[in-house]
Order: structure tokens, then C-alpha cells, then sequence
């Protein structure tokens, strides 16, 4: 794992598990505001984000997540028994559940409740996918 020799130093306490943690996407909104035209390709798509009050993206949420805030380190845990990563969102064709979950990892968000207000650092990215029944 880059930064650190091994899990355990990655993993120092104190440790934070949560469950269905909801993650806000803060900051992104704003951005994508503005820049509408970049992102929806389809004129009544586009329409219907200029709506005052429209929500462009809901909340992110993950099954669980470890959390190390001391290392910076933040596991995110998908369980897809039946589907797969959505792969895209309604008014940005370039984003897709990955660039969601990593984004607002990385972006500090104070509506949010310690520590999982506080953004994170972008070392590495990796995804373990598990599938049963």
C-alpha cells in the first residue's frame, strides 16, 4: 500500500466503522451549477437541472466504511450482490459512482459530523469487488 509498510500502520487507531454512512457531495454541486453545459448532453436533461430548487445529485452512500483518520486512510466497502457500479449520473455524463464516492472522500464537507468531515488525501485508489449469494 503506498505510504505505508503495511495494513497495520495504514489502519492506526483510533479506528471508525460506520454503516450506511451518508456522504454529501458539498462542494461538487456548486461546481456543477455552473458548468451545466459541459456536462448534460440532452437538451431536456438540461432543462430540467436549470429548475430552481432541482437537486443535480443526492447524497452518496456506502454500505460501510473503515476510517483511520490519524493515516488518512478511509476503506469503502460496495456490496453489489445483484447489480453492478452505477455508471452514470442524471445531469453529468462524465461522472459515474467511483468519481462519486472518491470525490466526496476526498472533499472536506463541514455539514458532515467528525471525522467524516474531513476531507482526505488522494495517495492510492484500489477496489476489491466481492460477489455471492
Amino acid at each position: 500500500m503506498a505510504g505505508f509498510e503495511t495494513w497495520e500502520a495504514a489502519l492506526a487507531e483510533p479506528l471508525y466503522l460506520f454503516f450506511e454512512a451518508n456522504l454529501s457531495p458539498g462542494a461538487y454541486l456548486g461546481w456543477l451549477r455552473h458548468h451545466l453545459g459541459e456536462r448534460t448532453l440532452i437538451p431536456y436533461v438540461s432543462e430540467a437541472a436549470t429548475v430552481a430548487g432541482a437537486r443535480l445529485e443526492g447524497a452518496t452512500k456506502v454500505d460501510a466504511m473503515l476510517l483511520a483518520p490519524r493515516t488518512d486512510v478511509a476503506i469503502v466497502f460496495e456490496a453489489m450482490v445483484l447489480s453492478d457500479v452505477s455508471t452514470s449520473v442524471t445531469f453529468d455524463a462524465s461522472r459515474n459512482q467511483l468519481a462519486r464516492t472518491i470525490d466526496v472522500l476526498l472533499a472536506a464537507n463541514p455539514k458532515l459530523a467528525e471525522p467524516l468531515s474531513a476531507g482526505r488525501t488522494a495517495t492510492s485508489f484500489s477496489q476489491a469487488r466481492v460477489r455471492g449469494w
